[in-house]
């Protein structure tokens, strides 16, 4: 379907055995290239520079569940604009995924996805579905390039301030952000009424931004 779908498909299938499956599944089509080798240890930004010439990038991925983080924490290293993805996750990731300020799913990982993205959660997909049957349900989830990004002077530090204001959950900021300049994280605070005994489960995007 995608070979139907898009002018060029690059795939990146680890498991040996499902080479020749796909070669024979995909003879029709000139327009896909497999490659045999961990999502991991792929240069993903070297691979989209090479194959699509500027054009607007979709990430379409049913992903090993254990490695779902690692993945998406490498898509968004690589500063590539995808125009969208779409993916199949578990249930429980995807719930973590479209957090929102105040749940008990929010985390470092919900901060980081909706800088970037507007996050949205397709539709639910049933254990029932799989053969052999899992132990767990799974969720499809999209995510939208946002066109503007909040004003950031350093990436690197917000992405070290997210980790670490959620470092303990229990924690308040004053106590997991204790090597920072409390007096400043103060003050950017009371712009918002709160102060160091806040959560960090309980801060938007825009306020940990406004930190950093």
């Amino acid at each position: 379907y995608l070979a139907e779908a898009a002018r060029e498909v690059t795939a990146v299938e680890i498991d040996r055995n499902l080479i020749p499956i796909l070669d024979d599944t995909l003879s029709e089509y000139s327009n896909v290239t497999v490659i045999n080798e961990d999502i991991l240890k792929v240069d993903i930004a070297a691979l989209a520079r090479e194959k699509n010439g500027g054009r607007p990038i979709k990430v379409v991925a049913n992903l090993p569940y254990y490695i779902t983080t690692p993945i998406m924490m490498r898509l968004i290293a690589t500063h590539l604009p995808f125009q969208k993805i779409c993916m199949m996750v578990q249930k429980e990731v995807g719930t973590r995924f479209t957090a929102h300020p105040g749940s008990r799913a929010y985390g470092s990982i919900s901060v980081y996805l909706s800088y970037y993205y507007s996050v949205k959660k397709e539709f639910f997909v049933s254990r029932k579905e799989f053969v052999p049957v899992p132990n767990v349900d799974s969720v499809v989830i999209s995510f939208e390039r946002r066109k503007e990004l909040l004003p950031l002077k350093d990436e690197s530090l917000f992405f070290n301030l997210v980790r670490d204001s959620f470092q303990f959950k229990r924690k308040n900021l004053r106590n997991n952000l204790k090597k920072y300049d409390l007096q400043v994280i103060s003050d950017v605070l009371k712009k918002y009424n709160y102060d160091l005994t806040v959560r960090a489960e309980n801060l938007s995007v825009e306020i940990f931004v406004s930190i950093a």
